[in-house]
C-alpha cells in the first residue's frame, strides 16, 4: 500500500492473521499470527489510503477483537459493527 497515493482507495476488505499462534497438522505457522507488532502499522497505511467516507472490512479472530478494536480506534476511525459467526472447519480431522 506504500506505492498508493493517499485518499484513494473506496474498499477495503481484508483477512488478516487472527493472532492466535495457529499451526496446521505439518507444524507451518502463519506469519504475523502470534504477535499483533504488525497491526498498527498496517492500520494506519489503511487509514492513510482509503478515503473519506470510504469502507473498511476486516475480519478477525472474536478473542482478539480488543486489539483490532484498538487500531481502528487509535486512527479517529470509526468502528461501527462487529459480528461473531462460528466458522466451520473443512479440513478432515
Amino acid at each position: 500500500m506504500r506505492g498508493f497515493p493517499d485518499r484513494a482507495v473506496d474498499l477495503i476488505v481484508t483477512d488478516p492473521p487472527y493472532l492466535v499462534g495457529f499451526k496446521d497438522r505439518q507444524g507451518r505457522q502463519i506469519a504475523g499470527d502470534v504477535t499483533d507488532e504488525w497491526l498498527q502499522p498496517a492500520t494506519l497505511e489503511m487509514y492513510r489510503v482509503l478515503k473519506k467516507d470510504a469502507l473498511m472490512v476486516s475480519f478477525y479472530g472474536w478473542n482478539r477483537v480488543d486489539r483490532f478494536m484498538a487500531a481502528w480506534k487509535r486512527q479517529d476511525s470509526m468502528p461501527w459493527a462487529s459480528l461473531c459467526s462460528p466458522k466451520l472447519c473443512l479440513q478432515p480431522s
